[in-house]
């Protein structure tokens, strides 16, 4: 059996996170913003799980991946980013 390595930003969230979600969160994030014009950034937060988007320069737009097992991405107006601080 092997032990995955916990990875939270949370530590009372009880999630559980790995450093295996972690790092596929930040893959994603690259891939993602390797798709879109020079300028976007990306965002990586964990919340009961690992979640990545990319925020456009002018902050006021976000580009993130499907609810799992749905192909394709969701824009929307405003991004967790700008909400949160990030």
């Amino acid at each position: 059996m092997t032990t995955k390595t916990l990875h939270c930003d949370m530590k009372r969230c009880g999630g559980g996170c790995t450093q295996e979600q972690y790092e596929a969160a930040m893959r994603g994030a690259d891939t993602l913003i390797s798709l879109l014009p020079p300028g976007w950034k990306e965002s990586v937060h964990e919340n009961l799980g690992w979640f990545y988007e990319a925020v456009s320069p002018c902050g006021r737009l976000s580009v993130s991946p499907r609810s799992p097992g749905l192909e394709g991405f969701k824009v929307a107006k405003g991004s967790t980013a700008s909400k949160t601080g990030f």
